[in-house]
């Protein structure tokens, strides 16, 4: 048989070994590139990071969106994980405010992240995210509710204002003292807790079509 014939297999395997290759240190430099800059950053900076030529990553993926949707399915399961653990925590109100802590702490580490939930243009990546932390998020709301320790107004809905308040507010002053970021989530919290004296909130929460138009306008503000 040639020897062309015999080495033919052999070289398409070397390929398929390089574009795996290739392929690994693409999605692991997206991942470190978006986390700390953002979703402004571009297919040539991740490119740059990973030692590859940018049309390396096109032959993969059609556009920067497509690289992050690659990247979302890890995201969201450590973001569902971190929402779970929190509640193997001893009371409902623990329970809630580490979910709050952790998951502003997930999303001031990792901005693409916090781009997501809080500014996705296509509303695909955000809404699996949303959906993905809803059964966890939920059943911590109710049992803080049911504890009496947690406003009783209080809905899912609420969540993505939340955090895009205390991560926002400890992106604001991370460059004077990051650790004041705390101070503001305290004062969050308090405002939550469940008092005798508290007048009721001024309106309902946001409904799902609201919160999916809210999300959107920020996404165009961004822009």
């Amino acid at each position: 048989m040639p020897a062309a014939q015999v080495s033919a297999p052999a070289a398409d395997k070397a390929m398929r070994r390089d574009a795996a290759r290739n392929l690994e240190k693409v999605l692991a430099a997206a991942d470190a590139v978006f986390a700390d800059r953002g979703l402004d950053a571009t297919l040539a900076d991740v490119a740059d990071h990973a030692g590859v030529g940018v049309g390396t990553i096109y032959r993969r993926f059609a556009d920067k969106g497509a690289l992050v949707a690659a990247l979302m399915d890890d995201k969201l399961v450590a973001v569902t994980a971190t929402v779970e653990a929190a509640e193997t925590e001893a009371t409902g109100w623990d329970a809630f405010v580490r979910f709050l802590q952790d998951v502003s702490g997930q999303l001031l580490s990792d901005r693409a992240l916090g781009q997501i939930l809080i500014a996705d243009p296509g509303q695909e990546s955000a809404n699996r995210l949303i959906d993905a932390i809803r059964p966890a998020a939920t059943r911590i709301l109710k049992r803080a509710q049911a504890e009496g320790v947690l406003r009783p107004e209080i809905r899912f809905n609420d969540v993505s204002p939340l955090l895009v308040m205390v991560t926002t507010t400890a992106d604001f002053v991370a460059a004077g003292n990051p650790r004041v970021g705390a101070r503001y989530l305290e004062v969050v919290l308090n405002g939550l807790r469940a008092r005798p004296d508290q007048p009721a909130l001024p309106h309902r929460a946001l409904s799902d079509a609201e919160l999916d138009a809210a999300n959107r306008a920020a996404s165009t503000r961004r822009r």
